[in-house]
């Protein structure tokens, strides 16, 4: 779920760049409400569908805080399971 596993994962890789009040490209991944808005390049995660999702697509294509091949097969499981917040 996002509060358990991929809420802390994205504060630790993503939100230093994608948090705050001006987080880059309006992309805030500090909540999971904020994380489903999406930001300027509309919606980043597309539930039940990880091969359709922004952020998998970015990751997958060496983004500059590149998940861990574990850690990115963990956010894909989760988006296809639905991304589930709790």
């Amino acid at each position: 779920t996002f509060d358990s596993y991929i809420g802390p994962l994205f504060t630790s890789k993503c939100t230093v760049c994608h948090g705050g009040s001006t987080p880059q490209k309006g992309l805030n991944l500090s909540t999971y409400a904020d994380t489903m808005k999406g930001g300027d390049d509309g919606t980043v995660i597309a539930p039940g569908d990880s091969a359709g999702s922004l952020l998998v697509q970015v990751q997958s294509d060496q983004h500059f805080a590149t998940f861990s091949a574990d850690e990115l097969d963990v956010v894909k499981k989760w988006i296809d399971a639905g991304a589930p917040e709790k």
